[in-house]
Order: structure tokens, then sequence, then C-alpha cells
């Protein structure tokens, strides 16, 4: 069983998922000599080869292939990145594999292709339009409606060029803000952006796997953001109570958006907004979710859902349970800005029955800079319990142990 790996994501290349030397991971020159990916061969027995390529886009992954491993006999094609989504999707249906089909995989790369797929879909959203640096972006957004907005590249993944901004802001500061957070093009092809109204409202996240155009697994996530109107997260809850009481309404509201995109096969990562008229879609992935949350999921679980979404990549179906049995949190460590000066606590916080995981990242002398849409992360704690809050609620014990001084 040979698998591509379009983008590195270590979640899927943990050696237990692979036989020895099974993987070749597609990464850009960039990102391997950030990350240190010329050494994957030798940390991760899975890992076969690390093939350079200048885009993650199929004509030149495939030209890679050819040049760096002609013998290959690929299985699977497996995105690892919100950038391998649309390669991975060229790759799989070239090589005659299942994958999420290039219609799809391009609705879950592009959110204004996403936008107008839920509204073939039905789906309540934001209202929303697409825009240039050239509209006048105030009357956009009185058209709009609403009490804040949203700004943002159409073809970004995760948060890149986010802006978020009230009516009273100045729109050429959101323009500027998010237009120095990605790059204008490379003339084949143009930055769209999208503006939105700003929902207010319990967030939750829903990931799905789907076989065949199928959702075989649903969960739902709650997510915890930090009061105020800033909107950096500062951890995740499994299962959410407040997402499982409307987890019938989100699965079919994720029914139909997977048969709107036509995906076939692959995971999604769904974020939703609970309003008073009901779940409304503001974003959807198509691949493994970050901030650890598969970990979450397994956890609570207490099932291999990673070696599920692996598996219905090779075109299997998997047999993932439905129901959760326990409760698994993530909270995240953040801290002042400034120079890190002392850690104290975190292994006490790391002893406590119940935690399964704590990264503090805040070492002696980092500097940390001003708070980020994401918030300021210096590390995690991972934990469990017979319940979501249970399991919260020790997340937030653990980190409150965690004490980070700055100067």
């Amino acid at each position: 069983m040979t698998t591509l790996l379009i983008g590195h994501a270590p979640q899927l290349l943990r050696d237990h998922h692979h036989p020895p030397r099974s993987v070749l991971l597609v990464e850009t020159p960039q990102t391997i000599a950030r990350r240190g990916l010329y050494r994957a061969p030798a940390d991760h027995a899975a890992v076969a080869a690390v093939v350079p390529v200048r885009r993650l886009e199929t004509e030149t992954v495939l030209s890679a292939l050819t040049a760096f491993a002609p013998d290959a006999a690929v299985d699977r094609v497996v995105p690892g990145t919100e950038a391998g989504v649309l390669a991975a999707a060229g790759v799989a249906r070239f090589l005659s594999l299942p994958g999420a089909g290039l219609r799809a995989a391009t609705v879950f790369r592009d959110k204004i292709a996403l936008r107008e797929t839920a509204v073939e879909a039905g789906l309540c959203q934001p209202a929303w339009a697409e825009v240039t640096p050239a509209t006048d972006l105030r009357a956009v957004c009185a058209e709009l409606g609403g009490d804040g907005f949203v700004l943002k590249p159409a073809a970004a993944a995760d948060r890149v060029g986010v802006t978020y901004f009230d009516p009273a802001a100045d729109p050429a500061a959101a323009w500027h803000e998010t237009t120095t957070a990605v790059p204008p093009g490379n003339g084949r092809r143009r930055t769209r952006y999208l503006v939105e109204q700003r929902l207010t409202g319990a967030g939750v996240g829903v990931q799905c796997l789907v076989h065949d155009g199928e959702i075989v697994f649903t969960a739902v996530t709650d997510r915890h953001r930090q009061p105020g109107g800033h909107p950096a997260e500062i951890g995740h809850q499994v299962p959410g109570p407040r997402g499982s009481a409307q987890r019938d309404r989100l699965t079919t509201s994720m029914r139909r958006l997977v048969e709107a995109a036509g995906l076939g096969y692959g995971i999604l990562h769904g974020d939703w907004i609970l309003t008073d008229q009901g779940p409304a879609l503001l974003g959807c992935a198509a691949r493994i979710p970050g901030d650890r949350i598969m970990e979450l999921l397994e956890l609570a679980y207490e099932s291999p859902l990673t070696a599920h979404y692996l598996e219905l990549m090779a075109g299997n179906r998997p047999t993932p349970p439905r129901d959760a049995t326990r409760g698994a949190a993530i909270r995240y460590l953040t801290a002042d800005p400034g120079t890190v000066r002392e850690v104290i606590g975190a292994t006490d916080a790391g002893g406590l029955a119940g935690v399964h995981g704590l990264v503090v990242d805040a070492t002696y002398g980092r500097r940390i800079g001003p708070a980020r849409p994401a918030g300021n992360r210096v590390g995690y704690v991972v934990t469990t319990g017979p319940g979501a809050d249970d399991a919260w609620d020790l997340a937030g014990q653990a980190a409150g142990l965690v004490k980070i001084a700055v100067r």
C-alpha cells in the first residue's frame, strides 16, 4: 500500500498507519527547508522519500513523480494540507484512484465557490458578496447589513488574510490587513476576495468521513473562544454539548453540502455557528482538521479515526463508531506579549489524572509578540473525562497551573 501524501501533515505520517517505506511525501522546497522535512525518511519509518515540487499542483506533482519515483505504484492519494487539496484530487483522477473529485476539491478550496454551492444546497450562511480592492466596501457592507463584517481572500488557507471589522472602521485599513497577508497572484490567476456578515452565536465544528459520496462518520465539537469581540479560540471539546443538541440537523446540512459539491471520498472539517435561525455555515475544508482535533476525536471515540480516513482513501469502507464513549478537550496555553523569563507549573499540570498531553513552547528567552487572530498560543493541554464538560474543566485546571512570566 503506497500512499502519496500531498502536503505535510504530521498526523498522517505516524508510522503505525503505514507499512515501512510506503509514503511518498510531496512538498515545496520552502516548506521542506522550514520544517526540516529532509529528515523525514530518518524520522519516520513510513516515509520512503520526500519529493520536492515548485507548487502543489496536479501537473507539477505528476512530473515530479515521474522524475523522482518513476517506479512507484501509488494506491491512494491523500491531501495533507489545504494547499494540497486540488492537486490530490487531480492526481487521484489521473491515476483512477478514489478522491474528492475536481469539482468538489474546487468548492472546498475556494471560499466563493463554497458560498455559491451552499446556496445551491439551501444552507443557512452569512450574507456575502464578492469584492475587489476597488469596491466601495462601506456601501457593500451597508447593503449586507449587520453589526460586524469579515473580509477574506477566497483561496487562502484557514485564517490567512481574514480581517474582522465593524461598520465604523476604515475600509482601507481592512483591505490593507487582508491584502498584505496574501500574495496578489502569480499572473495565471488573480486573487479574489469576499466580504460577509459576522454572525454571533456558539461556534461548533463538524467532522465527517465520506465514502463514495456517503457520510459514514460524523462528530461534533464545541469551539471555545476568549471573552469579548476578539475571535481567538482557546480550545475545543468533544462531543460538544451545544453542537450535539444540533447533531442531526448539522449532519443533514453536511450531507446536503456533500451532495451539492459532488464529493466522492475524503474528510470534511466544517465550521458552523448556531444562530437563532439555525446552524449557519462559516467555512469547510476537505482535509484533516488542525488544532489536534483528530487526536481529540480518537480519544473521545476510542477509535483509530485517522486510520479509517486513510482506509477510505484507498477505496475501502471503514466502520467507525457512531457515538463517543467519553469526553475529550484541548485548551491552548497563552502568554502576554514580552520575553519569557520563567515557566512554572508544567510538571504539576502534566501529572493530573486525565491529562494525556501537555506541551509548553514558551522557553526561556522566547519573544512573544502582540496578539494574533489565532491568539498567542504557546502550547496546549489535552485531557479526557467521563463527559465533555469534565474534560474541559480538567483542561482549564491544568492550564491554570502553568504560569508563564514575561518581561
